[in-house]
């Protein structure tokens, strides 16, 4: 009689039934995940955890379906309870830290992708993104050793290749910056941010005509950029051609009309044209803007 009773018990919670409809619903809710229904998979998901609340991998799954809905606080609690299921699940440890990273707790996704890079060493993706949240603490020597361990285990990595230039331009190894975007726009040429850093760096270097040339390549990639404008105009400003000049800053002004500081430099333009009043103009404009500096202008050449 006993053992009928635990017999009945037993099949109750696992009866091969049940076990079928989870493995159903759970391959069910991967399928909708693949094809991009992630509302459907997440449906999917609550079913298998229904019936059974210990499926390591719904919750997984379910997490992973959350954050790529943008819901990353149920996303980090769902992944939470699968890491205490699995806690040698790289793949766990690495989503929530996403997660954790875009919602700015870079120290958080630093400790997570450490579980991720103890757990499997030889993923260049994890090293990658803990350089993005190093970068996000300030720790930018740490992060350029991320990236530069992401592109020694994939020498194709652009995207590391990028984020090294972009460090780099910050740590002002200018030289550096623009080796390093030059690798990346080899991989990819048709990323706009690789020609502006490659860009600002040359200008820091004072190599301005190859500067504004690959400014005028981000313009083509990202014709609605309004500070790639801006910045060429300045360059152009800085080798006398003021008339050039002055159609980046309209252009810039078009995109973004409350720039003070395309104001204010359009005012030195015209300045320089001798066209004295419009100077006078476009400062007043940047001083509403707020661009202090302006003033200063208005009391030499304005009154």
């Amino acid at each position: 009689m006993k053992y009928s009773l635990v017999l009945a018990l037993f099949l109750t919670i696992f009866s091969p039934l049940s076990y079928c409809q989870t493995i159903d619903y759970l391959n069910l809710g991967i399928n909708k995940y693949k094809n991009k229904d992630y509302h459907g998979a997440i449906d999917a998901f609550n079913k298998v955890i229904e019936q059974h609340s210990n499926d390591s991998l719904a919750y997984y799954h379910r997490g992973e379906t959350k954050y790529m809905l943008e819901e990353f606080n149920g996303a980090i609690s769902d992944l939470t309870i699968a890491i205490g299921m699995m806690p040698e699940n790289a793949s766990a440890y690495f989503r929530r830290g996403m997660a954790k990273e875009l919602l700015n707790d870079h120290f958080g996704a630093i400790q997570d992708f450490n579980f991720s890079i103890k757990l499997n060493q030889f993923n260049p993706t994890y090293y990658f993104y803990r350089g993005v949240s190093r970068t996000g603490e300030g720790e930018d020597y740490d992060a350029i050793n991320d990236f530069s361990k992401a592109v020694e285990l994939n020498p194709n990595y652009g995207n590391a290749y990028l984020q090294l230039g972009v460090v780099k331009y910050k740590l002002k190894n200018y030289s550096g910056a623009i080796s390093d975007c030059t690798t990346a726009i080899s991989f990819d040429p048709n990323v706009a941010l690789n020609f502006i850093i490659r860009a600002s760096s040359k200008g820091m270097l004072k190599d301005y005509q190859d500067a504004i040339v690959d400014y005028s390549k981000a313009i083509e990639l990202t014709p609605k950029d309004a500070e790639a404008y801006l910045q060429r105009g300045i360059l152009k400003s800085i080798l006398s051609d003021e008339r050039g000049a002055i159609l980046d800053f309209n252009k810039a002004i078009e995109l973004k009309p409350n720039n003070s500081e395309t104001y204010f430099r359009r005012g030195i333009s015209k300045l320089e044209l001798k066209n004295v009043d419009a100077a006078c103009l476009d400062w007043s404009k940047a001083g509403e803007l707020g661009y202090v500096g302006a003033y200063d202008m208005i009391k030499k050449y304005c009154n």
